[in-house]
């Protein structure tokens, strides 16, 4: 063997050993490639878990700055044709001024509805209310009620300054007053 043999036996072994190198990087990058595309994904589950949290949070932060009612008084008494009827003071107790709440009652056995103004039965509406603010409700009872009775009063309320909406439920459960002696 001359020497033009050993230099081309010798290249060859280079041009193999490049050879097995390369494939070993192609290896690793196809690996690597394999490694980012699973992080991606990773990091999309990730974003899409942020975006809902902070769906989440921003539902509970108008949910916290809504309305807040309390019962002030329910009392049962008769109306001017003897029939029986709860009158529910409502407050708004806290939460964001609207610019009105739509008052529902669900009807039972002992409930007929709320008695608007005009003596017919349905929704009242509640306009222009903040914190503090009263509004007095007149629910029809059945003429032979059983207590105690419940009067479910549902709320759908419109800000005033916005476009958030809000429900809200609560109950009153109204007595009769004392006989005086």
């Amino acid at each position: 063997m001359d020497a033009g043999d050993w230099i081309g036996l010798g290249s060859a072994g280079v041009a193999g050993v490049a050879a097995g190198i390369a494939i070993w990087q192609a290896r690793i990058a196809k690996a690597s490639a394999a490694a980012a595309k699973t992080q991606a994904k990773a990091a999309e589950r990730q974003v899409l878990i942020m975006e809902q949290q902070l769906a989440n949070e921003n539902a509970d932060r108008d949910h916290a700055a809504g309305p807040v009612f309390q019962v002030t008084s329910a009392v049962i008494v008769d109306d001017y044709r003897g029939q029986p009827e709860a009158r529910i003071t409502v407050e708004q107790a806290a939460g964001a001024p609207l610019s009105k709440a739509t008052v529902s009652t669900r009807t039972s056995d002992n409930v007929f509805g709320l008695v608007r103004g005009d003596e017919t039965r349905g929704s009242v509406e509640w306009t222009d209310t903040a914190e503090g603010s009263t509004c007095e409700l007149r629910a029809a009872l059945e003429y032979n009620f059983i207590t105690p009775v419940n009067v479910v009063l549902d709320f759908a309320c419109v800000e005033a300054h916005g476009d958030r909406t809000w429900q809200r439920s609560i109950t009153a459960v109204p007595q009769r007053p004392p006989e005086e002696p």
